[in-house]
């Protein structure tokens, strides 16, 4: 018969092996969702995007100018910070949108590892079995990468909402560790000038600025802080949120209307993973129920209220990472509500938005951390009981999960490549209007963009190794040709009034193109398809971004992905127009042949 310590360590065992189950499922999601991001990034700036970039183009003629459009408010929000990457990613990566892509990964992983980090020191020096640390790191990742993120994680003006996230967490981390200090008033210098220094990088970066301070006040009287301290963060707040409130004007008209701010500031706290608009998609073809997405949002109140009832009452209650998440709640919840008082006028979706999941889901975390660190403190047991908590929140986050990232997949990938798409009208200096104005709708603003990053080689200008009117020969002859299968199903010219006056007296007749093709040796689509005309010239030029389903009848085989190519040319005549492959390293060619031709 089993003694009693041979039965614990067969429910160690038993434990662990379920932990180590929930956190390898946790990790490939969160993997598969950074390698579905990393694969597929926007070619061109667009809307918002472009606005501010004629900012700076306008600007970039002296160090003052350059400044005031560095400070000029977008909206609520002064963005200095994603501005500052903009320009970087102009100047190191000729504005092919990577610094963005970059500098969002790398905030998102440093604000899930101190999470982590502060989640997993315990006090007298014990330590977390690996499989529960494994545990603890994956539910943290999940918060920070998953596909219900991806308006953060693939749209490059996003970085902003990345950038402020990270302050929140250094926030956080910083009047967690005050916390613990014995001498708060001895160290209340090194606390206030922190949290200066977080509020102004945070006024450059989102015009929620003010919260930082505003959560630290909060945190300052359930610790209860000397009452100096308290007012002078007090103090600070106050003269920080006027301070924004002077500078900046609200999009909208202001919403007063108690009742319809409480639903919107729920929609805000709950449905980071859930989704309710359709866009980027222009139709809705799932259902989530907006009571559910309420239900999770007045958890966070509802957390954020009891943990300063507690905390209070019993002062230590949850450690530092008690105060970790309170901070972190106090944000979020306030966030809400100062959008719900902007933006509650355009319905209860706005707040459900995808541009707001990120940052609402540290919500998420703030709420985890207070349970787990309750229950840590309360519980005293040696097979670690506040694994429950974080079995509790994957119970929800896997499935929202694995459904996001079987949704969100599929409506991000056709964004991608409509994106693309325009940004070939751009490149072959195509008037075609629907293509355009997904990018931007003032005509007179898009053709000063457009003429600004072609002069400049800056996006998709610097992308390709050749030029419209190179000739096509000598570009080839530096490149080795390689058998491939695929066909050019059409050549179909514009119809005049699908025009825009973008491009003036560009030469040719517009075309559009497709196809579909399938590199022999690579085992894979092409990355670009070149157009030729008669005169051996490069014409125009076509992206994978099409499904391809005569690739798959001509194949005999389903596909993993797109290989049907779709693009645009400029020919003064059609007849005689040739089209070749290139691979993905573009070192290696194939020839089509012309229209109706397949391989």
């Amino acid at each position: 018969m089993a003694t009693a310590q041979e039965r614990f360590t067969n429910r160690l065992v038993l434990i662990s092996a379920v932990e180590a189950t929930a956190a390898t499922v946790a990790f490939i999601l969160a993997a598969m969702t950074l390698a579905w991001q990393l694969g597929h990034h926007f070619t061109t700036l667009y809307q918002d995007e472009i606005f501010d970039q004629l900012r700076f183009f306008r600007a970039d003629s002296g160090f003052a100018s350059l400044l005031n459009y560095l400070t000029t408010a977008h909206n609520e929000h002064h963005i200095m910070t994603s501005r500052l990457v903009f320009i970087a990613d102009n100047y190191f990566f000729r504005g092919r949108l990577w610094a963005q892509v970059i500098v969002t990964t790398t905030l998102q992983m440093l604000s899930c590892y101190i999470s982590y980090y502060v989640a997993a020191r315990l006090p007298g020096g014990t330590h977390y079995r690996p499989a529960e640390r494994a545990l603890l790191f994956m539910t943290c990742l999940l918060l920070f990468i998953n596909p219900n993120l991806f308006y953060t994680l693939l749209v490059p003006f996003q970085v902003v909402h990345a950038i402020m996230a990270f302050l929140v967490i250094l926030a956080a981390l910083l009047i967690a560790c005050a916390s613990e200090w014995r001498q708060t008033v001895a160290n209340s210098a090194a606390i206030v000038s922190g949290l200066i220094l977080l509020a102004i990088v945070a006024t450059l970066t989102l015009g929620n600025a003010p919260v930082i301070l505003l959560a630290a006040l909060a945190a300052a009287v359930i610790l209860q802080w000397p009452l100096r301290v308290a007012v002078a963060i007090g103090a600070l707040a106050a003269l920080h949120t006027a301070l924004m409130l002077i500078t900046t004007k609200s999009v909208g008209s202001p919403a007063f209307h108690p009742l319809a701010m409480v639903k919107f500031s729920l929609l805000y706290l709950g449905a980071p993973f859930l989704r309710f608009e359709a866009w980027p998609a222009p139709y809705a073809t799932w259902h989530s129920s907006p009571y559910l997405a309420a239900a999770f949002g007045a958890v966070m109140p509802a957390t954020a209220i009891a943990f300063a009832v507690f905390r209070r009452a019993r002062p230590g209650l949850g450690g530092r990472l008690g105060v970790f998440g309170f901070m972190i709640l106090v944000v979020v919840i306030i966030t809400a509500i100062a959008a719900a008082h902007s933006r509650a006028q355009f319905g209860i979706l706005e707040g459900a938005s995808r541009k707001y999941a990120s940052f609402s889901a540290l919500g998420w975390l703030g709420a985890i951390a207070v349970a787990f660190s309750v229950v840590r403190d309360l519980v005293h047991r040696p097979d670690r009981p506040e694994m429950l908590v974080l079995g509790a929140a994957l119970v929800v986050l896997l499935p929202l999960t694995m459904r996001g990232y079987l949704r969100e997949t599929r409506i991000w990938h056709s964004m991608i490549d409509s994106n693309r798409e325009s940004a070939l009208a751009e490149f072959i200096h195509i008037n075609n209007r629907g293509r355009l104005e997904f990018l931007y709708p003032d005509e007179k603003g898009l053709a000063e963009f457009i003429g600004d990053i072609e002069r400049n080689r800056l996006g998709v200008f610097s992308e390709f190794p050749f030029h419209l009117g190179d000739d096509a020969a000598a570009f080839l002859a530096v490149r080795d040709q390689r058998t491939c299968r695929g066909e050019v199903q059409t050549l179909a010219p514009l119809p005049p009034s699908d025009g825009y006056n973008i491009f003036t007296n560009p030469p040719g007749t517009q075309f559009t193109v497709s196809g579909w093709a399938w590199m022999d040796g690579d085992e894979a689509p092409p990355h670009t398809v070149i157009i030729v005309d008669k005169n051996n010239h490069i014409a125009g030029v076509a992206s994978t971004t099409q499904t391809g389903s005569r690739a798959e009848d001509w194949l005999g085989q389903k596909l993993p992905g797109d290989v049907g190519w779709f693009g645009f040319a400029r020919l003064t005549d059609p007849n005689g127009a040739k089209f070749y492959a290139l691979s993905n390293d573009l070192k290696t060619y194939c020839a089509l042949g012309t229209v109706g031709n397949w391989r």
